[in-house]
């Protein structure tokens, strides 16, 4: 039993490592990431200033507005999505692994149950 849970780890952990690491992934990832950031960055707060006392300051902070959501958040929100992709990857790996660990429990629990049966049949006789 400890050597199942010992190669379903390492097995775990291989793809863990893969799916981090491979090159397939990272573009695949990437472009899942841009797509996402686009639409973010698209679904973007615009406001405006209503009865403004002066112009230049209902200007001043469009000109900030703009210049934060084009320059400064597209990367950070980039590296967060991406981030948040790599976790889901992770998790998914993780309830797969899970899944598997039950099943050979599960497994096992009937096999236990069965050879007690049988063993319990045979002294009965």
């Amino acid at each position: 039993m400890q050597e199942t849970f010992r190669q379903l780890l390492h097995e775990y952990r291989v793809e863990s490592f893969r799916a981090t690491h491979s090159p397939e992934q990272l573009k695949e990832r990437t472009r899942e990431a841009l797509r996402l950031c686009r639409e973010a960055l698209h679904q973007v707060y615009h406001f405006h200033v209503h009865n403004a006392p002066d112009p230049a300051r209902a200007e001043m902070l469009n000109l900030i507005h703009d210049y934060a959501v084009e320059a400064l958040l597209p990367p950070v929100i980039e590296r967060v999505i991406e981030r948040e992709l790599m976790l889901e990857k992770k998790h998914d790996l993780t309830v797969k692994l899970l899944e598997r660990i039950l099943e050979t429990l599960s497994h096992d629990a009937n096999g236990d149950a069965c050879s007690s049966k049988a063993t319990g049949q045979s002294a009965a006789r």
